[in-house]
């Protein structure tokens, strides 16, 4: 699993597309999903809002895998009746999507290593188009950052985030967001050396490029614990992320970053302001 401060039981993640239309997730000795609507043949949202009822998610059993110990991590809805999701069975990363309302049974990590892997963050910029991200360890090696891609309502095969493998290197995917169905960006953490560290990837027409910094925040990661914990993308290009570096007494300290136009720049620190009674960016 990637860096993540908090120590929560439940693993919990929520979407909106729209309106009346919602998803939820259950506890981890079950994963479950609820959607607005009249129930598990419903076509559609209902204009009221209404939350359906709680479906526990299907597949385990007929993948092979143990459905104890089961969370559902990310959700993301493109629209109505329209979501992606992921979590893990037991250690075994998963995707699942709902269409036109209706849910599909769970899938093992398409093309991953099974056991091991877990599916962190998932973000759906159209309906049957989304990307997944997590982690994956195969044959006992250290931990390594994954994206897997869903095209047209089918999942392809996971694939390893390039710039994220090391000798002893330990990598995962801890956030992904979509602007276009070719144009994300993923951002997780890779440990080294005692050193963990942040990082983003961009695909760009399909391809993803290589790991990398953020400018500026190896200078005030004195701590040696660094990471991001929210991403967002609203074009191609243009997205911003927030997290948090650790300074040398190991007191940690907000920042965010900012892309623009394809370009990430540096770091800004989130200081407090006592004139203000509040949090300025430091320019």
């Amino acid at each position: 699993m990637g860096y993540r401060r908090g120590s929560g039981a439940v693993a919990m993640a929520l979407a909106t597309a729209a309106t009346g239309m919602v998803l939820t997730a259950g506890p981890t000795s079950t994963a479950m999903a609820a959607t607005a609507g009249s129930g598990p043949a419903a076509v559609k949202p209902a204009p009221t809002g209404h939350w359906g009822a709680v479906r526990e998610v299907q597949g385990a059993a007929a993948q092979s895998l143990d459905d104890s110990d089961a969370e559902v991590s990310s959700l993301s809805c493109a629209s109505p009746g329209n979501c992606g999701g992921g979590g893990s069975f037991s250690g075994t990363g998963y995707v699942i999507s709902e269409r036109s309302g209706v849910w599909s049974k769970a899938l093992p990590m398409p093309g991953g290593p099974g056991v091991g892997s877990s599916v962190a963050s998932v973000s759906c910029p159209a309906a049957g188009d989304c990307v997944a991200g997590g982690g994956f360890s195969r044959d006992g090696a250290p931990q390594q950052a994954f994206v897997v891609s869903e095209t047209n309502g089918s999942w392809g095969a996971a694939s390893a985030l390039p710039g994220t493998a090391g000798s002893g290197a330990i990598s995962t995917v801890s956030e992904v967001s979509c602007a276009t169905r070719d144009a994300c960006v993923a951002a997780g953490t890779v440990s080294m050396g005692g050193v963990t560290k942040p990082f983003v990837s961009d695909e760009r027409g399909g391809n993803w490029g290589a790991a990398q910094g953020l400018p500026g925040l190896d200078d005030r990661n004195l701590g040696r614990t660094a990471a991001i914990e929210s991403l967002s993308c609203a074009s191609p290009g243009n997205c911003a992320v927030g997290g948090f570096y650790a300074d040398q007494t190991r007191a940690t300290h907000a920042f965010v970053a900012t892309e623009k136009d394809g370009t990430w720049g540096q770091v800004l620190p989130l200081l407090p302001d006592a004139a203000l009674g509040a949090v300025r960016v430091s320019q």
